[in-house]
């Protein structure tokens, strides 16, 4: 399940996530929504001012690396 799409807030990040649990995995992965360089995404991002500089090493899926309204304040 990728998380942090721009539409996602507290609940339709609990629906999303009541969905794929309604599916009974047998396992789940769970991972950040992240902007790499060169990408749509990313360009859009850094026009909006909502890329997070934070190091190289930490742009995995696992940490946040750009500031999502309902989540980063």
């Amino acid at each position: 399940m990728i998380v942090g799409y721009d539409w996602h807030d507290e609940e339709t990040l609990e629906r999303d996530f009541q969905y794929i649990m309604s599916l009974r995995p047998a396992f789940s992965q769970f991972m950040l929504y992240t902007p790499c360089p060169q990408t749509p995404l990313h360009e859009r991002l850094r026009a909006e001012g909502r890329l997070v500089d934070i190091p190289y090493q930490f742009r995995d899926g696992y940490h946040l690396t750009f500031k999502h309204p309902p989540f980063h304040g």
